[in-house]
């Protein structure tokens, strides 16, 4: 997916003051909402689906267990890879937070 204009920044290491609250922090690769932004920009989700590139504005993730000794973690942009899970075993939640990030209800 080419991505034209769109500009985010990258740090190669981190210090243990850039965790401070007082610090303005975009998150990683920037994968909240765009409502989180220092600088009031599109996420790279939001701005692919914005340009028609991917059809919804979400990440999904495949993370490998420790004990498979694997190294085959992926990031699917825009959808869910159903290669990935029994589609029978999926649920969904809405996301609750108001501010930008990701989070669900914890009543389930």
């Amino acid at each position: 997916l080419n991505l034209n204009a769109h500009t985010f920044g990258v740090a190669t290491s981190e210090t243990d003051d850039f965790a401070a609250d007082t610090v303005p922090f975009d998150g990683l690769m920037g994968l909240a909402q765009y409502t989180l932004s220092q600088e009031g920009v599109l996420t790279p989700p939001e701005s692919l689906a914005k340009a028609g590139l991917i059809k919804d504005a979400i990440v999904s993730f495949k993370l490998s267990r420790l004990t498979d000794n694997l190294n085959d973690g992926e990031i699917t942009f825009g959808g869910l890879d159903t290669s990935k899970f029994d589609q029978n075993t999926l649920v969904t939640f809405d996301n609750v937070n108001t501010q930008g990030f990701w989070e669900v209800c914890n009543d389930f």
